[in-house]
Parts: structure tokens; sequence; C-alpha cells
């Protein structure tokens, strides 16, 4: 299964026939999710204010943060993953559980979701504690 976000995969196929021009955007940024992404979660569906930890009241200290991907096809053909260590800051109270993540255009607010992911192992972060994703355990797929 793709991981690969409809949005994107429209953007993309739209380039490759010359029917529309896609930028691939300077920054990726990281967004923690509290129920599980799918290909069709759009921003202006409403999708971000319903999964998104940052917009839940108990979220004290998250923002999203940056994340640097691999040249395509450096692990496996068709598959990217992050090339280091995302730090997430001190919670200052209790996250709700982090179950997926997805890969944005925008540090805050609205932007365009290009990749989404599970977790395979739900994360709970506590007051005062910080949330680390190893570098190569987020793997997003093309097929």
């Amino acid at each position: 299964m793709s991981d690969l976000s409809d949005y994107l995969r429209n953007e993309l196929l739209d380039h490759i026939d010359d029917t529309g021009a896609w930028t691939a955007p300077g920054t990726l940024y990281l967004a923690l999710l509290v129920s599980a992404p799918v290909s069709s979660d759009d921003m202006s569906a409403g999708a971000q204010a319903a999964k998104e930890l940052g917009n839940l009241a108990t979220a004290g200290g998250y923002s999203r943060q940056t994340i640097t991907l691999n040249a395509a096809g450096t692990t496996l053909v068709g598959q990217k993953e992050n090339t280091g260590v995302i730090t997430y800051g001190a919670a200052t109270e209790d996250w709700a559980t982090v179950v997926g993540v997805w890969v944005m255009d925008s540090a805050s607010g609205n932007g365009n979701i290009l990749f989404q992911k599970s977790l395979t192992e739900s994360k709970t972060v506590a007051n005062t504690n910080s949330m680390a994703i190893a570098a190569g355990s987020l793997k997003f797929k093309m097929a």
C-alpha cells in the first residue's frame, strides 16, 4: 500500500503529463497524529483538526518538526526514509497517544499532506518527557 497522500498522487500525475506544474517544498515537516492516517486525509476537509496532536487541548509543548528524507531508492526502490533523528521538545502536559504521522509542507496551520504513516507501535508522552523518532525508522513507500 502506498504512503502517498491523494494530494501528492494527483500533483505528481499532473506534473508528469504536463497538465500542472508541481514544485517540491523546500522544507518538510512531521506532524504527530492521534488517529490513524489515510491517503484521503485532506486539510480542507478538517482532517488536521480531528487528527493532529497539536490541535488537542492536551498537547502543551508540541510543534511540528522538520524531517529530511533520503534520495529515493537509497534503501529500496520506491521508498524514502528519514535520515536523522527527529526530536520533539519536552511536553508541558501529558500528550494523547500518538498513532501515526503526516509529512507536510507547512510548519503549522493548514498545509498539504504529502505522506502518511501509521506507527508500528503507538507512543505516549508524559509531562516533561520528549519524543524521538530514530533515523531510518519512518519508511514511506510508493506502492
